[in-house]
């Protein structure tokens, strides 16, 4: 039989549970933390912190837990929660999804929208108990909040893909895993429906992401400025991905030959090991000669972006410049523009030159850095066939990127003499 100190010993935890108003909160330290921080103690599908002082202990333990866990997974033992243990699969890939410069990728931001689908229902459930069953339920809950086909599938694989990588570890059992793999994905065209309480429902569909137009490129271009302007024009000539094209150095092109050969400090595929050039034709090496001055310097920079577009403010001004408005820079701003553009900060910089160019009365449709690739590879394709737009767009196979790479870049340099 347990003893009574047994069990105090096992429901303590660190730091101070109390009531605040009627609710549990707890003031805690965690691990990894620098200090303590007060926080409710709210339990799985709740709003508000539980009035239960049995399941505030239990919250506060798992929470702990969960914190432990993103710092030494290593002592996780096999009571594991779903918290605990996504925590330490979560942390794993904040690690693991990272560029070659060690600046984190979308990838981990896609596990951690992942995971929060788990614990918000099965955050307390030991991990053993997790199946193909709580999977399902998951991907109901997502069905009833809209999410998309292909957003739900590719959740659902992480999910799928974290408990493999739990199990590898003993953190999870195998058959834990081995249950969720027997939970097929959702299909298209109708056949998604999922019977619910109520009327059968379906995974949304999205209609595939059409290529922008061409001409609405080149007129939003006009309003972008000239550095965001000339990576519009440039991104449409060439197609390649807006994560190549925002870490553009000099350094990293080759301009001996005809056609010059630009190869992204890192890219899609580094992590592969795979390779990526970008031909560069006539009219992208007219773009980029001006901006080729300074080697070690990004050639797209936001400072640069900044400094023109209140040089030509300054150049309209008609009332002459006050004495102390002939600089009003701060010496340490709050928020100063970076080195280089993000792929977030040049898709909103591209969202900005449309709406300016409707504010001067142009008629130009929304369309992201994505459609403006997709126009480009849709344009060699129709001219040149699927093959040359292929190797102009960077696609290809892991298995025959030894077979195809000399015929990418002949490829490559054809389409760019041709149309880049």
């Amino acid at each position: 039989m347990t003893s009574a100190s047994t069990v105090r010993k096992r429901l303590t935890v660190p730091g101070s549970i109390y009531l605040n108003g009627r609710r549990y909160w707890w003031r805690v330290r965690l691990p990894g933390q620098p200090s303590h921080v007060a926080r409710p103690l709210v339990a799985d599908g709740a709003r508000f912190a539980t009035t239960d002082r049995a399941a505030a202990v239990e919250i506060a333990r798992s929470m702990y837990a969960a914190a432990l866990a993103r710092v030494d997974p290593e002592k996780i033992d096999a009571r594991a929660t779903v918290e605990t243990a996504l925590a330490a699969y979560q942390t794993y890939a904040d690690q693991y999804y990272r560029a070659a410069d060690g600046t984190p990728t979308g990838a981990a931001d896609n596990v951690k929208n992942a995971i929060a689908h788990a614990l918000e229902h099965f955050r307390t459930l030991p991990v053993a108990d997790f199946d193909a069953t709580a999977l399902e339920a998951i991907r109901d809950r997502m069905i009833e909040e809209d999410y998309a086909l292909n957003t739900i599938n590719g959740r659902v694989k992480i999910i799928r893909r974290a408990f493999r990588w739990l199990a590898k570890r003993k953190i999870a059992p195998w058959s834990a895993y081995h249950s969720l793999t027997t939970l097929e994905p959702l299909q298209p065209r109708g056949r998604t429906e999922k019977h619910v309480s109520g009327p059968v429902k379906f995974a949304r569909e999205t209609t595939p992401v059409r290529p922008a137009d061409e001409s609405d490129v080149l007129t939003a271009a006009g309003y972008a400025g000239p550095v965001v302007g000339a990576m519009m024009r440039l991104q449409l000539l060439t197609g390649m991905r807006s994560g190549e094209l925002v870490i553009m150095r000099a350094q990293d092109i080759d301009s001996s030959g005809k056609v010059w050969a630009y190869r992204p400090l890192h890219h899609k595929g580094t992590a592969r090991g795979l390779s990526r050039v970008v031909a560069l034709g006539p009219r992208a090496k007219k773009l980029l000669r001006p901006l080729l001055k300074n080697s070690g310097e990004y050639l797209f920079s936001p400072q640069a972006a900044t400094r023109e577009r209140f040089a030509t403010w300054r150049a309209a001004r008609k009332s002459p410049v006050q004495p102390s408005q002939i600089t009003r820079k701060k010496e340490r701003p709050a928020l100063a523009p970076g080195p280089r553009y993000t792929t977030e900060t040049y898709a909103q910089a591209v969202r900005y030159a449309i709406k300016a160019a409707r504010k001067a009365g142009q008629t130009v449709g929304d369309f992201s850095p994505h459609q403006i690739r997709h126009a480009m590879g849709t344009r060699v394709r129709g001219q040149l066939g699927p093959e040359a737009a292929q190797a102009a767009l960077g696609h290809r196979h892991l298995k025959t990127m030894e077979i195809y790479a000399a015929l990418t870049w002949q490829k490559q340099q054809d389409v760019a003499q041709r149309m880049g």
